[in-house]
């Protein structure tokens, strides 16, 4: 499942901010997008990422069902087979699909 539904009146969150929230480093939360797991938006000529707090929650709560896998269970091993890399995502609990 893709998480994403930006729309007018959204509250955006820097990647620091949601990558906090997810408990994960802002590189793995950089990859998620990259690969449409979580929609972002880039603003500014820097191309800085902004992520709704709506789909952070939504992802937060896909990972719980998913027992921390951030793809669904029909997925895991093929759609994402490599989504984290630091040991602070390891530490955080959340698991390779």
């Amino acid at each position: 499942m893709v998480v994403g539904s930006l729309g007018i009146g959204t509250r955006f969150l820097t990647m620091a901010e949601a990558a906090q929230l997810l408990s994960v480093h802002e590189n793995t939360l950089r990859r998620w997008c990259d690969r449409g797991i979580i929609k972002c938006l880039r603003i500014n000529i820097r191309g800085e990422r902004r992520v709704a707090e709506s789909d952070v929650t939504a992802l937060i709560t896909q990972m719980h069902e998913n027992h921390g896998c951030v793809c669904s269970s029909s997925a895991r091993h093929e759609s994402f087979p490599y989504f984290t890399g630091t040991e602070r995502d390891k530490d955080a609990g959340w698991l390779r699909c």
